[in-house]
């Protein structure tokens, strides 16, 4: 899925990719909506810029922006992994994630976030989530499996083709809406400490000074 947001105005042009995360970021097959993408079209605006809206798969995402400079991305985890591969210029919403499953699941009864190895659990690919289950001793093709989008986790849920998703509990009224079927529902299992976290705008290493400071003062 790839959307470009036509300027509006005289502004000039900033890129801005993000991966499609209702309800944050939502796409209709014609428009980005939601609250990030109105917050920055509020702060870009007031830095001088027109933000272009793009969407990607995450994996995709993430490697325009770390190879094409001037490109912003959105809304992304800061990690010590990530700290010098970006310039991070403001924090843009705050996320709760945890392991989601379908209400039906009584089954499942979870006391630590570990005890999930003997189910499947649906994560973006190279999602910060994927990382933090990994040094939690989760596998990839094992207990992972990778996605492209949070669209694709939540189909695979309602399948019963996994056992979880991550997701924020907050979004699940939302996600129950778009994916599941009209009797099904989902219910939040566990929190996940580590990704009790924030998200930010970042821009591409290589991307200008002058572009990036203008940005940075307007958050």
């Amino acid at each position: 899925m790839n959307l470009l947001a036509q300027s509006s105005n005289d502004l000039p042009n900033v890129r801005v990719i993000m991966e499609y995360s209702p309800p944050h970021q939502d796409f209709d097959g014609t428009k980005v909506s939601g609250v990030i993408p109105e917050l920055l079209q509020e702060k870009l605006s007031q830095a001088g810029f027109e933000p272009v809206f793009e969407i990607f798969p995450w994996s995709r995402a993430m490697d325009i922006a770390k190879n094409e400079p001037n490109v912003l991305i959105s809304n992304i985890a800061r990690s010590p992994e990530r700290e010098t591969q970006f310039h991070w210029i403001g924090k843009v919403h705050r996320y709760r994630l945890g392991l989601i499953s379908l209400d039906t699941r009584q089954d499942i009864v979870l006391d630590r976030v570990e005890d999930a190895k003997h189910y499947t659990i649906a994560v973006q690919r190279n999602d910060i989530a994927q990382d933090v289950l990994i040094k939690k001793g989760f596998k990839v093709g094992i207990n992972i499996f990778l996605t492209a989008s949070i669209a694709e986790s939540w189909q695979l849920l309602s399948r019963g083709k996994v056992d979880f998703v991550i997701d924020d509990e907050d979004n699940i009224q939302a996600m129950e809406s778009k994916y599941l079927l009209i009797d099904q529902k989902a219910r939040s299992v566990i929190d996940i400490t580590e990704l009790s976290l924030d998200t930010w705008l970042a821009a591409n290493i290589q991307s200008d000074p002058a572009l990036v400071d203008s940005i940075k003062r307007h958050f």
